[in-house]
This record gives C-alpha cells, structure tokens and sequence, in this order.
C-alpha cells in the first residue's frame, strides 16, 4: 500500500492524452445522440422546468426535437437524471438558446466529464497498490476506448455516470472511508438502478463490521428511497406513474439485446412456458452469484465483476452499455487474464454496438434529418428480411453475442480468455500444417 500523498497524481502521466481523449469526445458530441434515447434526454430537460412527473409521455418539441414522433416514453429510471436534464435546459436558456446543437454538447457534458473521470479513477485506484506503469497503461487504455467514447460522447448513455460513480464507491471503500463510498454507491443507484447489484458485494467484504454494514446500507439505500419519495410528495408526483416506468428495469417483456435467451422462443411449445421465467431468471441467478462470492471469498473486484457478469447474461434484454462495467472491473485486476478477458469482451461489445446500429449512422440523426428516415427504412428492411445485408448483420451479431457470453463464462468459472484458446489452437494448427 503506498502512501495517500502519492495517490493525488499520476507520476510521469501527460496531460496531453487527458486533453485528447476530451477533445475526441467533445468533438463528436454536438452532432450525436441515440434516435430515442437521446431524444427523450433533449424533450425531458425542456419539459422538466415545470417540475411536473418525468414518467409520463413526452411531445415533440419544435427547434429542439429530431425525431418526428409527436410523442416518445420516458426514462426507466429514478429521478435524478431528469433534474440533470432540466438543470441543463435552464443553463441553454441563460447562454440566450443560441442553437439546438449547444444544448445537445450541454446535455452531453456529464457523460463525457464521467468518461474522462472513469479514467482517472481507474488510476487511482491502481496506484494503490503502487502500481505507476499499471495506472498510466489502463488510464491510457479508458482515454482512447472507443466502446466508451460512443458510448458517452455519440449515444448519449448515462452509464458512464453510474460507473464513475461506482467506481468512486469502490476507491473510498478500500480507503475504509465507509460514508463516502455508501453515498457514491447510492448516488449511482439514484441515477440508474443496475447498481444496486453491487451493494451485496460490499457487504460481504470481511473489512466491515456489523455495525459498518448496516450503516453503509442505510445510507447507500438511502438516497434513491429519498430522492423519489421527496419528489413524489412535495412535488405531487404520481407513485404509480414512477413505478410503472421503474419496474422495466427489473422485468422486461420478451428478449432482445444481446441476450441469448431468446433461443426459448424458437419453438412454440416452449415459447410459452419461457415468457413466463425468462424475464425473472436473473433473480435466482445473481443469488447464486452472491453465494459464490461468499463461499470463495474473493476480494472487491472480482466480485463486482462475477455479480455483473452473472446478472447481465442472465437477463432476458440487456443493452451494449451494460458490459461498461464489468470491463472497467477487468482493468482494475491489470493480470494477462484479465486484460485478454477485457479486449475479448471489448470487441465483441464494440462489434455488436456498431452492427446494430446501422453502422453508427443512425447516431447522426440529431443533425442530419435525412439520416433518421433512412434508419428507419433500414430497421424496416430489416424486418422484414428484405435487405440484402441481412445475414451478414445477423451473422456478425450473433457471433459477437455467442462471444461475449462465452468469454464471460470464462470470467465467471475462472478458466482461460476464449481469445487466448483460439489463439493457442490456430498457431497449432498451423504449426501441424507446416
């Protein structure tokens, strides 16, 4: 463990890879955005100066909306991202509402400043085990990770917040500051709900007493009971409306993403009887997860990494973004293992975000309305089947699915990076063949 004065900088770290990976995602972040999610981002921060209920249906705005929808959904999540939204809204008005493409780069600046910050904490947390080379390299690595710069700075996604947030709680835990990290840990969970996964992992690191780990629950889940309840009653927001919005996060209908229970509806017979458990599937599976974690006793991050990994691979939906975290785990390790498991992961992810959204065209939308109609002419061919590049799409969608969950099997049962054994076996195959 080194000393705490040397955890305020990075030895020999140049600030000119900071000022480029920020400059790389600013410069991308006026003109993008996800065609839904983002839109609903724009539409909630002008909507939320009324301080009226986020969960409800959102109109479309003229000068500031670029989906043609007269109405769209809201956020699934508690409430704190729609007061970030509004706070930047009314930050747009101050600047006179010079263009919609500026309150687009405001809306932007939280996961982009996130996104650098995930970087550096990564470091800091390295460098607690004195580690320099280590936390310069994954620092490095975080800067110039495209998965993450699209991810941030083009889709417009909050969970580079959430990840700061809970890498934050990690980095004050193994400090033994208890109060900081449970308020990082429940300002992530107030953001978005994933989360909350991690807070069993906490809890079952032998460093807190028990005292230590009924306070650190309190407060962790404190601030989103807190955060929604206060609003719901001062503002007169409707409970029901927030949990219908909320409840999306723990059961999904059907499948999809990168989700590979979808086999279940192949055939009609078991089609039925899957409807039923795949949505709810996660739940027993994430309780195993935690008895593993407790049984083998292992330490903060590979049990963060085991938990999420477990819970997202057993989810009936889960989306690109939700591998942010388990890959920001990996990096923390710095073993040859676990940086093999991270770029498998990583490319697979990166392969399956581009493939399924048109290439990343469809992130033009915001600045090209063209763009949005092709996109869904695309979708619609797609469908439908017409399109002539969709097996190749399929193929490499599934491939990439197929992939990711065997490499986090891997992870998950401690063997050996799926990248490394196909590597292995082409070299001797080759070898035999000369």
């Amino acid at each position: 463990m080194v000393e705490t004065s040397r955890l305020d900088c990075i030895t020999g770290f140049p600030l000119k890879h900071f000022l480029a990976g920020l400059t790389i995602r600013e410069l991308l972040a006026p003109w993008t955005g996800h065609p839904y999610d983002f839109e609903i981002w724009t539409r909630l921060g002008y909507y939320m100066q009324s301080l009226a209920s986020p969960y409800r249906t959102l109109a479309y705005i003229p000068g500031l909306s670029f989906s043609p929808y007269p109405t769209t959904g809201s956020i699934g999540y508690p409430p704190l991202s729609a007061f970030i939204f509004g706070l930047t809204y009314r930050a747009y008005v101050l600047l006179g509402e010079p263009s919609r493409f500026v309150y687009y780069f405001l809306l932007k600046q939280p996961m982009i400043v996130a996104d650098v910050g995930v970087a550096i904490v990564l470091a800091k947390i390295i460098l607690l085990s004195g580690e320099a080379k280590s936390a310069q390299n994954v620092s490095l690595i975080w800067l110039y990770f495209p998965f993450g710069i699209i991810l941030s700075s083009m889709w417009g996604q909050l969970d580079p917040i959430a990840l700061l947030l809970s890498l934050l709680a990690t980095y004050y835990f193994l400090l033994s500051r208890w109060v900081l990290s449970a308020v990082m840990l429940g300002l992530a969970v107030y953001l978005k709900i994933l989360p909350i996964v991690f807070l069993p992992v906490f809890l079952l690191q032998p460093r807190l007493g028990t005292t230590s780990k009924f306070l650190y629950s309190l407060v962790s889940m404190g601030i989103p009971v807190a955060g929604i309840m206060f609003p719901a009653e001062g503002l007169n927001w409707s409970l029901q409306g927030i949990y219908s919005y909320l409840q999306f996060q723990s059961a999904i209908p059907g499948t999809g993403g990168m989700s590979l229970l979808g086999i279940f509806y192949v055939t009609p017979i078991v089609s039925g009887l899957a409807r039923y458990f795949t949505p709810y599937v996660w739940a027993p599976i994430l309780a195993i997860a935690y008895i593993y974690v407790r049984k083998r006793s292992l330490d903060l991050f590979q049990g963060l990494t085991v938990v999420i990994l477990a819970f997202i691979v057993s989810r009936s939906f889960f989306s690109e973004q939700y591998l942010l975290y388990p890959l920001a785990f990996l990096l923390v390790k710095t073993s040859k293992e676990s940086m093999l498991h991270f770029l498998s992961l990583a490319t697979a992810s990166t392969i399956f975000l581009v493939a399924n959204n048109t290439l990343l065209v469809s992130f033009f939308s915001p600045t090209f309305a063209g763009v949005y109609q092709w996109n869904i002419v695309a979708w619609n061919l797609f469908a439908s089947g017409q399109s002539p590049y969709l097996l190749l799409r399929a193929i490499v969608m599934l491939f990439s699915v197929v992939f990711c969950y065997l490499e986090s099997l891997s992870v998950l049962f401690s063997r050996g990076s799926i990248t490394f054994r196909l590597v292995s076996f082409t070299r001797l195959v080759l070898s035999r063949m000369t």
